[in-house]
């Protein structure tokens, strides 16, 4: 099939790190499927645009692609064909549409169906909500509730992917929300920014 031929030859291309031909076939390959509706059944070539994009670090790109293809799947309410393409591609695009709210009760049902946690639980009893940002005197920025929250996980020396999954986020976000939270604090590592965190009575 003449769809399959792109797929393989995006797969080569981004093996050789050909980032540009890869990103050109994809966006050949849902050309094609758009005229060709059926093909979704192999695989949604929107989707993997979708998944390219977020890998490239280019999430607004990714959310276009991917808003396109949640509009589709839950008027049609077919979220076995969301979970066709796999965990790995999936799950981290569900992730980041819940976070930025597109399509998030479909987007949800999804991540539950495919076993992961859509909902956050509370890192202590003894730790309040999270409501407001803490203003760091030294650096003259403040850390934004989600940044806090990012903060108390990783003091529990929870990983990015736990991040993640906690929070309902996309990998990338984590990371951007760790090195706004190191530059912030001025601090270069996970132990140091869980002391200041300490420090600052945070956690």
């Amino acid at each position: 099939m003449l769809l399959h031929k792109y797929f393989v030859k995006n797969a080569l291309a981004l093996a050789e790190g050909q980032v540009q031909q890869a990103e050109q076939l994809l966006g050949q390959a849902a050309a094609i499927q758009d005229k060709l509706r059926f093909t979704i059944l192999f695989s949604n070539a929107h989707l993997l645009l979708a998944y390219f994009y977020l890998h490239q670090g280019r999430q607004a790109e990714a959310l276009v692609s991917l808003t396109r293809v949640l509009a589709e799947y839950e008027q049609q309410d077919t979220p076995g064909l969301m979970m066709w393409e796999g965990s790995p591609v999936v799950v981290p695009l569900l992730r980041l549409a819940v976070e930025q709210q597109r399509h998030p009760s479909f987007a949800a049902r999804v991540l539950n169906l495919l076993g992961e946690p859509t909902v956050t639980y509370p890192l202590s009893p003894d730790l309040p909500a999270v409501e407001t940002g803490a203003y760091i005197p030294e650096t003259r920025a403040t850390l934004t509730p989600r940044e806090i929250e990012v903060l108390r996980l990783l003091a529990t020396g929870a990983s990015n992917p736990v991040i993640a999954r906690q929070l309902i986020l996309s990998p990338h976000t984590v990371k951007r929300h760790l090195d706004n939270i190191f530059a912030k604090l001025n601090v270069s590592s996970r132990t140091e920014a869980t002391l200041r965190a300490r420090d600052l009575g945070l956690i």
